[in-house]
């Protein structure tokens, strides 16, 4: 059998890549490998645009305080000159008290025990049980109208909600039902009592005179354990 030739030394051993030679001599080049399609990009968000934007304000900084009392009475009980004292050392305009825990025929004696007996008080309190919700908002200006409640027989009895208009804003004072134990009410506070306030703002801020809308109060919102006063409980 005849025996395979020897390659001369430095002779390129491997074998042109389609099995050829090319025509110059040389072995062939391998095909570069395709370069993926780059992926679309994804649409971009929404832009922020300046007719986002509230209505300009233009009057005086106004000084508003917001506090959830647990308890108008136990406040008073504790310290009656509290909320007196808290409203000149801060020169507040206007307090916003959530968890008054009052009933109508209570207001007129609290409010004198708490010596701010020239403000102008707007109480809501709860119809659906003694001791229990209720909101306030006292301001040292009288309030050009009030709303009391949102207008909403189904969310208005446990007195969650005052919204007093001043010269050149909408302040609204609100405490927001929380899911209760075992959330057996996040479904009425998400789907229906969420629905029913942020339609009452709207109609706030739609409104003829088209004042800017100022939201404080208790909002019942929980981001992070940290923000629960007992996550275990």
């Amino acid at each position: 059998a005849a025996q395979a030739e020897a390659q001369p030394a430095g002779a390129d051993a491997a074998a042109p890549a389609n099995g050829e030679a090319a025509a110059d001599g040389k072995a062939a080049e391998k095909p570069k490998p395709k370069r993926k399609p780059k992926e679309p990009k994804p649409p971009p968000g929404p832009l922020y645009d300046v007719g986002m934007r509230p209505p300009r304000f233009d009057g005086p900084a106004h000084r508003f305080l917001s506090w959830n009392v647990a308890g108008y009475r136990a406040l008073i009980k504790k310290d009656a000159e509290a909320l007196r004292k808290l409203v000149a050392l801060e020169q507040l305009d206007a307090v916003c008290l959530q968890e008054t825990k009052l009933q109508a025929g209570d207001v007129e004696k609290i409010v004198q025990a708490t010596g701010l007996t020239d403000w102008h008080v707007t109480f809501n309190c709860s119809t659906a049980k003694k001791g229990y919700s209720g909101t306030a908002t006292l301001c040292r200006e009288k309030p050009l109208s009030t709303r009391v409640g949102m207008g909403v027989e189904a969310h208005d009895d446990e007195g969650r909600v005052v919204a007093v208009e001043l010269a050149d804003v909408w302040l609204v004072n609100v405490y927001v039902p929380n899911s209760g134990e075992g959330l057996r009410r996040l479904d009425y506070r998400i789907g229906e009592w969420d629905k029913a306030f942020a339609h009452f703002l709207k109609d706030l801020q739609q409104g003829p005179a088209g004042k800017p809308v100022v939201v404080t109060g208790d909002l019942n919102c929980a981001h992070q354990e940290i923000d629960i006063h007992n996550p275990k409980g």
